[in-house]
């Protein structure tokens, strides 16, 4: 009896091991036998997320930085609708410093930037139907000239990011306050005109989708706030959705620009009052009454085309900051200026000299120092006495005149 109990259960405990073991394997033959729908909603999920990560990067460098930073999909000078490709550009002068072809590592999935026919019922704001418009509420108007940002092919599709955080597109279509990217496994479109008013000469040429495969969306608002819904955000039957679409070609992304490595270089530096109207003592660069104040302007040019900081330090006196002070881009001559004060310390006497030191730099690492008039020296400033004047000649009433006035410039008399 004891001998036939052990036996059954022995019996027993091996079926149930042999039928984990089957529902196993009729697991992985139902998998492997339906891999389609499986591999692609996988392969485009994870490309969607690896967008989205580049669009939140992206802003987060913008601010860090403190220039515009755009997630860029090309499209063949706007000949082709989808891309299987996105590129980084930086810089108020745009340089492309990374480029990712997510077709590499997942073939056949596709980004497609355009516009579609919407089924309101499924918009947060049914008012705000696609346009290319800027959307309302955009805080970049005075921060960022977009027809001067140029990149490196006009006609691909931009999302830039402002110091600030905001978005904007490059005449882009939009809808419920956020810009949209399809992901899909192949996919493909035809030219389309979106309505709405630009602000661009040359923008994007347009796509709309016909058809797209297991498709996910990735959307940014104007305020930079990123996510992801399945299948093509607001889209109406008209779009047919499968789980692999046809493919099509993939144009080709632009060539990293090559990591710069060149010195800022400094293109004027102007003094007031103007040094060359005082008589300076030799090595000296600004001669100064004790109760007035020095306003430096440095302008400067970077070969790495990426933002410049200006700084100077004393032995003595006052400076408008004591940190490096993002210099400001003037788009007309392609150069960064900064403008600074300096001011001699309380109980300042006449002979005393201070020295200066200033440096340009870039967030590289690349650095110049700033020369005045002595060239081999930091800039020399001497106090003069309160009542040092100085003549000057002017034809300002029509007639050569001789005038007078303070060192800083202040009380002229003729």
């Amino acid at each position: 009896m004891i001998q036939t109990k052990q036996i059954s259960k022995r019996v027993t405990a091996f079926t149930l091991i042999e039928i984990m073991v089957t529902i196993s394997l009729l697991g992985i033959v139902l998998l492997t036998a339906v891999p389609n729908l499986r591999s692609s909603t996988t392969s485009t999920h994870g490309a969607a997320l690896a967008l989205s990560a580049a669009f939140t990067e992206a802003r987060q460098e913008a601010i860090a930085q403190q220039m515009p930073v755009a997630v860029v999909i090309p499209s063949a000078g706007g000949s082709q609708g989808q891309a299987d490709s996105y590129y980084i550009a930086s810089g108020d002068i745009p340089r492309v410093t990374k480029v990712r072809r997510l077709g590499d590592e997942q073939a056949g999935v596709r980004f497609m930037v355009g516009h579609w026919p919407l089924d309101t019922s499924k918009l947060k704001d049914p008012t705000l139907l696609t346009t290319i418009a800027p959307p309302a509420g955009t805080k970049w108007e005075n921060e960022f000239q977009l027809k001067r940002w140029a990149l490196p092919n006009p006609k691909d599709f931009a999302f830039i990011f402002t110091p600030k955080g905001d978005l904007i597109g490059n005449d882009l279509p939009h809808f419920d306050s956020a810009y949209h990217v399809v992901v899909s496994k192949g996919g493909s479109s035809v030219p389309a005109t979106a309505p709405g008013t630009g602000l661009l000469d040359r923008p994007p040429s347009l796509f709309s989708p016909t058809e797209v495969g297991s498709a996910y969306t990735v959307n940014v608002d104007i305020s930079g706030a990123v996510w992801i819904t399945p299948g093509v955000t607001g889209a109406t039957s008209a779009v047919v959705q499968k789980d692999v679409a046809s493919v099509t070609p993939a144009p080709e992304p632009p060539a990293i620009d090559p990591a710069p490595s060149e010195n800022p270089v400094v293109t004027e530096v102007a003094l007031l009052p103007a040094p060359e109207t005082l008589n300076l003592p030799p090595g000296v660069d600004m001669l100064l009454a004790p109760d007035r104040y020095m306003t430096i302007t440095v302008r400067a040019k970077s070969p790495a085309k990426v933002p410049l900081f200006c700084q100077w330090t004393s032995e003595g006196g006052g400076l408008s900051s004591a940190d490096p002070v993002r210099m400001v881009y003037l788009p007309e001559s392609g150069e960064w200026e900064g403008l600074w004060q300096w001011q001699p310390p309380v109980g300042a006497t006449p002979g005393q000299r201070f020295k200066l030191k200033g440096r340009v730099e870039d967030s590289r690492g690349n650095e110049v120092s700033i020369r005045l008039l002595s060239s081999v020296d930091d800039p020399v400033i001497q106090i003069g006495d309160d009542s040092s004047r100085f003549a000057f000649r002017s034809d300002r009433d029509g007639n050569g005149e001789v005038y007078v006035m303070n060192v800083d410039g202040t009380g002229q008399t003729n």
